[in-house]
């Protein structure tokens, strides 16, 4: 599974609210998790020189929590990097990351992130999203582009 779908389809669905709440109707999304994909890992496509670029520091990225779901860090200022190692209890050290968020189940980990004013969110599903977001299903829909969707090397051909 794509996993930057749900956080995307959500972002459609806020979306959706937001024209509504300016008068709008009718509105339908299309979210193209082949496209979407390909986005979220533009990081590994982009080259410089013909050389990989690094779009991450070591800290930033996924980890794995203890209910066996993941949290997203961005660490990439210093300051971020220096908060949620504050919060988290420990050295800026990747191992050490890890570790401590395998202490914490994803979302309140990524509650006391936010809390702090850092970067961190949780992998949901869609379902996980629409549980825990009362709004997602008042305006609007999002219909996940998926199986049936051509390559990204078929669609530039279009």
């Amino acid at each position: 599974m794509f996993r930057g779908g749900p956080s995307l389809a959500a972002s459609l669905l806020a979306a959706a609210d937001l024209l509504a709440a300016r008068g709008g109707s009718g509105s339908e999304f299309t979210l193209d998790c082949a496209h979407a994909a390909a986005v979220f890992s533009l990081e590994r496509l982009i080259r410089q020189d013909g050389e990989p670029i690094t779009a991450w520091v070591e800290l930033s990225g996924q980890y794995t929590t203890r209910d066996g779901g993941f949290v997203q860090l961005h660490c990439n200022f210093p300051h971020h990097a220096a908060g949620i190692a504050h919060r988290l209890g420990v050295l800026l050290a990747r191992a050490a990351f890890e570790v401590a968020i395998a202490q914490w189940d994803a979302v309140d980990l990524e509650t006391a992130l936010i809390e702090a004013g850092m970067v961190g969110a949780a992998y949901r599903t869609l379902e996980q999203w629409g549980a825990s977001c009362p709004r997602s299903n008042s305006r609007g829909s999002v219909r996940v582009a998926g199986q049936h969707s051509p390559p990204l090397s078929d669609r530039s051909r279009a």
